[in-house]
């Protein structure tokens, strides 16, 4: 083969080898730019499919911590099957006309039970305190239920009659330097003595409230009023005689 045929055939082969990588070289960018484009369609669904995932799982572990509250609020009222439909029922009902919800409801009836109450008072008033004392106060559902049911306990006071007693504590609190955990501790210290002498539970909360700016905290409040209430009972015959008893 002649030299001029053999250097005619390398320029062909080196002209058509760069064609062929300049080809190639678009179809690579024209494939990279179509994945990436796949990728852009496919992130927003990808996100909403994961959300929607998440959104899925909160929703029943939810439903699972609502009927575990339920039942662990039955096992401890021996509460009967129509009381338990008819907890579970307020408890959705509060939990779409509340703050709260249906979850949170269940929690505080649990603490309501715990703490003695029957389905019966929970159903009858008890509850609905609880939700309004925390709402009022800003203070936990819990500590709501523990206040709730120590002032029924404390003071005689039933069930169908704690929303006003709810709203004389909410008020008692607006009017001194006192908020929630302070009057909680007051009646730590001295709601059951008061009660237990005949104090009703108005005339002890406005006592509180009227102190407060002479106290530090409201157990010391609280420790006082006891003191005061318990120094009323004579305990000598002595006593007895100077208060003609």
């Amino acid at each position: 083969m002649s030299q001029a045929v053999i250097g005619s055939l390398r320029v062909n082969l080196s002209a058509n080898t760069a064609a062929f990588d300049a080809a190639m070289s678009n179809v690579s960018t024209g494939v990279g730019r179509a994945v990436k484009g796949i990728q852009r369609a496919m992130a927003p669904l990808s996100g909403i499919s994961i959300g929607a995932g998440l959104f899925g799982a909160d929703v029943v572990r939810t439903a699972g911590g609502f009927e575990a509250a339920m039942n662990r609020v039955q096992a401890v009222t021996q509460a009967t099957e129509a009381e338990l439909d008819a907890l579970r029922a307020m408890a959705r009902e509060l939990g779409e006309t509340t703050q709260f919800s249906a979850s949170e409801t269940a929690g505080a009836m649990e603490m309501l039970a715990r703490n003695g109450l029957a389905a019966e008072q929970i159903l009858g008033g008890a509850i609905d305190a609880s939700l309004a004392l925390s709402a009022s106060t800003g203070s936990t559902l819990s500590g709501a239920a523990d206040l709730v049911t120590d002032v029924m306990a404390q003071f005689g006071i039933g069930a169908d009659r704690m929303e006003g007693t709810v709203d004389t504590l909410v008020g008692a609190m607006n009017n001194s330097k006192f908020g929630f955990d302070d009057f909680r501790l007051a009646f730590a210290q001295a709601g059951g003595v008061a009660g237990k002498v005949g104090v009703e539970f108005d005339q002890f909360a406005a006592g509180i409230a009227a102190t407060s700016s002479s106290f530090s905290s409201g157990s010391d409040a609280g420790t006082s009023f006891k003191t005061f209430l318990q120094r009323l009972v004579p305990e000598t015959k002595k006593a007895r005689a100077s208060m003609g008893l």
